[in-house]
């Protein structure tokens, strides 16, 4: 699918700080902000992904309900929608020059939920541009299974045991399984 701007993956904190620093490094480095509702500004933006809070825990039992943050260069400013009622939403739509990034996480130590990247904007070069970063980056320090990028240290916890799958209420059946 040539025109797939999303991708999934399956890494540990460690695994994702490894692919952060590397980002960074080759990159000059990117604003992640927390998407969806907020009281009031500021936004919660971070610097770097070993910034993000609870990186690499899943609070959720499914893994598209977890924290994603919108992806910018440093130098773009975050825009945002203003709801009637005083709230404001951070989403991709209002930032064509973004990617969306949702971290993989253990969830109650026994079950690593998978995270993605991904984008919208498949038409705006730099959304296109910034979502192939993450993909190579992912692609550099990943092994691939089946349609899912793996981490080093979360295919040795698959190996001992731990489940990779999209929800902890998932039957182990619809695991992913590395062979």
């Amino acid at each position: 699918m040539p025109n797939q701007r999303l991708f999934h993956f399956f890494c540990t904190r460690r695994d994702l700080l490894l692919i952060g620093k590397a980002l960074d490094h080759d990159n000059g480095g990117f604003t992640y902000c927390r998407t969806g509702p907020y009281s009031g500004r500021p936004f919660d933006a971070y610097g770097s992904i070993g910034e993000l809070p609870n990186l690499g825990v899943a609070q959720h039992q499914n893994a598209i309900a977890n924290e994603s943050y919108l992806v910018l260069r440093r130098d773009r400013d975050i825009n945002y929608k203003q709801l009637v009622n005083k709230t404001f939403v951070v989403d991709q739509e209002e930032n064509v020059d973004s990617i969306i990034f949702q971290p993989s996480g253990l969830f109650k130590n026994s079950i690593l939920l998978c995270g993605r990247a991904g984008t919208i904007h498949y038409n705006s070069p730099p959304s296109v541009e910034l979502y192939k970063i993450f993909l190579a980056n992912f692609k550099k320090h990943c092994r691939k299974f089946s349609t899912y990028y793996v981490g080093d240290e979360a295919a040795e916890l698959c190996k001992k045991g731990l489940r990779l799958t999209i929800s902890a209420q998932s039957p182990p059946a619809f695991d992913l399984t590395l062979l």
